[in-house]
């Protein structure tokens, strides 16, 4: 009976871990360019890395002390000040000092929220080849209400939670400096 039980355990966690494994990723808002899961994004980084670049757009703490995909260059699309989140009014002329507007530039943020904001300045700008990183670095929240992570980030999808590479190491040049 021990033995049933078990077993009967191991298929209902198999289960509810395949459908949690599964759970599609969307754009969090409709957004110019395209859409990567981390997964698809980091397979284009290696395969073409003269071409092909990530831009973080988190803000440089979120950048330094939350961790960051390993050769992403953080160009904010917002900054913290005394009145709230204020969106980087040299964004465009950041990435353009940066990159050239035929790159493949793959934009990612906390969640894929801002990093949506950022493909649709972009794109507007003449960038050619910009794609969102879908659910971002941290990841989704938990929308199922059953679920003990219900409402936390970082339980679902995301450059982290799918074990993309990521450090928390600051590289010269990669590091936003207001320049």
């Amino acid at each position: 009976m021990n033995k049933l039980a078990l077993l009967t355990s191991v298929l209902i966690l198999s289960i509810g871990v395949s459908v949690w494994a599964t759970e599609k990723c969307e754009p969090r808002v409709p957004h110019a360019g395209g859409d990567l899961t981390p997964t698809e994004a980091y397979k284009m980084l290696t395969a073409d890395p003269r071409h092909t670049f990530l831009i973080d757009v988190r803000t440089r703490p979120e950048y330094e002390f939350v961790g960051h995909p390993t050769r992403a260059y953080n160009i904010p699309y917002m900054f913290w000040t005394s009145e709230g989140m204020k969106i980087n009014p040299d964004f465009v002329k950041d990435v353009a000092k940066k990159f050239k507007k035929t790159g493949k530039l793959l934009i990612i943020c906390r969640s894929g929220k801002r990093s949506c904001f950022a493909c649709d300045l972009l794109v507007q700008a003449g960038f050619k080849n910009v794609s969102n990183v879908l659910s971002g670095f941290e990841g989704d929240m938990v929308k199922d209400e059953n679920s003990p992570n219900y409402g936390h980030r970082r339980r679902l999808n995301g450059w982290q939670r799918d074990n993309m590479p990521w450090s928390y190491e600051l590289k010269k040049g990669l590091v936003y400096r207001g320049e």
